[in-house]
């Protein structure tokens, strides 16, 4: 009896060997038969391997495209995710041809299953979000968008554009659709910024604040770019002092002081209440570290040509009204070609009054300090410091330094100081 059992193992050793080839032998033709792109391949391969989805899902598709036959590739399509239900492509294949058929019912059916099969695949929430705002369900869709927010910012931009079109409400979209992260919220607020909606924006940056994680630089700065450009110069003034520890700023806060990077040791950022640079064909702006007459680095402008009026370099400044300040300004330059010269002027930015101008600031070969003095009136709030060239339009080549530029205020009238400093 023994023997007989002995004997009966090789047998059974040699079917599995033979079956497994055997198996192998129908993978292979199935691999082989898919990669050939006719019908009658793709109907082999699906023959020869009969559990494999993805050979299913090649033949429905091969069906609807190049046969138009919806019902035999539906047939497929199903056969496929049935093989693998955790595969989102098929059954988003179904949703594709269940709409083309108008079966609504069986179209959401086969998108609840992708969502299942894949929660978090962004792909799979971007097309389920459109078939239920397609349906007009903006709860499932917000959901949806959500997902998508989560996990894809490249997509936020239209995402964000879709649902503000379909639900023009801040805060709705921050409690429902866009998930409390910083990078969701700066895409929100910089469309709304694009989109000129003020109030929303507002809301979008408190609501970005209170999360309390870093922003990235660029997107605080628009907000304060925008609100300078809207002439709310108390919004951009908080709006400043909020953003810079959030974004790495903080060096950028005046103190004592009321210029930012008065010495011009930071980055210029171009931005805020940093200085401004318009690039202009005749004249240039460099930073130059062998020239300062205290600290690392002057400014260095270069007037190359005829016809200047502005240099380009400026300076939103925050001021209180009823206040009287000082300006002062250390310069050098060398012998200029030209009458007159460069000067600093302070403007009102919302009324255009003219706070000061600054004699010529010409003095070849050695440093040299020049100050204004001025008051503001009951309505200062922002001002705008410019470095100009007087007279206007006439031709000037030379070379200029700046350095130490410095706004202090010297007293307030009938104010609470709180309302007077930065911070």
């Amino acid at each position: 009896m023994a023997s007989g059992k002995f004997k009966l193992l090789p047998i059974l050793g040699i079917g599995l060997a033979a079956a497994l080839l055997v198996f192998s032998a129908l993978d292979f033709l199935g691999s082989y038969f898919s990669g050939r792109p006719d019908l009658a391949s793709l109907r082999r391969a699906t023959r020869f391997s009969p559990g494999n989805a993805s050979y299913h899902s090649q033949l429905g598709r091969y069906l609807q495209i190049t046969n138009g036959d919806l019902r035999e590739s539906l047939s497929e399509y199903q056969t496929a995710a049935r093989l693998n239900p955790n595969d989102s492509g098929a059954w988003f294949d179904i949703v594709g041809i269940q709409q083309i058929l108008g079966n609504s019912r069986e179209q959401s059916r086969a998108l609840e299953e992708a969502v299942r099969a894949a929660p978090k695949k962004p792909d799979v929430a971007w097309e389920s979000g459109n078939f239920f705002l397609l349906r007009g369900d903006r709860d499932k869709a917000m959901s949806a968008f959500r997902i998508v927010l989560e996990n894809d910012p490249r997509s936020a931009p239209a995402a964000l554009d879709l649902l503000w079109r379909v639900q023009p409400d801040a805060g709705t979209l921050l409690e429902r659709a866009v998930p409390p992260i910083a990078s969701a919220y700066s895409s929100f607020l910089v469309m709304l910024i694009s989109k000129q909606e003020t109030d929303a924006a507002s809301k979008v940056w408190s609501a970005l604040l209170q999360l309390q994680q870093p922003i990235a630089p660029g997107v605080g700065l628009a907000y304060v770019n925008y609100l300078l450009g809207k002439l709310q110069p108390e919004a951009a003034r908080q709006a400043w002092l909020q953003m810079a520890p959030l974004c790495g700023l903080t060096a950028y806060l005046p103190g004592q002081n009321l210029i930012v990077n008065p010495r011009f040791e930071l980055d210029v950022l171009n931005a805020g209440f940093d200085w401004h640079y318009d690039k202009l064909h005749d004249v240039k702006i460099n930073l130059d570290a062998n020239a300062a007459p205290r600290g690392n680095q002057s400014l260095l402008v270069t007037f190359e040509g005829p016809g200047i009026s502005e240099t380009g370099l400026a300076q939103a400044v925050s001021l209180a009204p009823n206040s009287q300040y000082q300006f002062s300004v250390h310069f050098k330059s060398d012998q200029f070609e030209g009458a007159g010269g460069p000067v600093f002027v302070l403007r009102d930015a919302l009324t255009g009054k003219e706070y000061f101008t600054t004699e010529a600031l010409r003095n070849p070969g050695s440093w040299r300090e020049v100050t204004a003095h001025f008051q503001t009136g009951a309505g200062a709030q922002l001002a705008l410091l410019r470095l100009s060239r007087i007279p206007a339009g006439n031709a000037i080549r030379g070379h200029l330094w700046l350095d130490e530029v410095q706004l202090v205020r010297l007293s307030f009238q009938g104010l609470e100081e709180e309302h007077l400093l930065w911070r």
